[in-house]
């Protein structure tokens, strides 16, 4: 299955940070990007509830 498109983790950081603050919640959690965010929870992580942490853990696997 083809993947959609793909973000820098500067991209996806800015949009976590805009989100926080639309949401008025730090982290946003899966549910706020996928109503609220320009990019899904997909783009961070399918299996993390925070998009915040799964970010972090795909910046310290690299």
């Amino acid at each position: 299955m083809p993947r959609g498109p793909q973000y820098t983790d500067d991209e996806l950081l800015d949009e976590i940070r805009r989100l926080a603050n639309e949401v008025s919640r730090y982290p946003p959690l899966k549910r706020d990007m996928n109503k609220h965010g320009n990019h899904s929870a997909g783009a961070c992580s399918r299996d993390e509830r925070s998009p915040l942490l799964a970010l972090k853990r795909r910046k310290s696997a690299i």
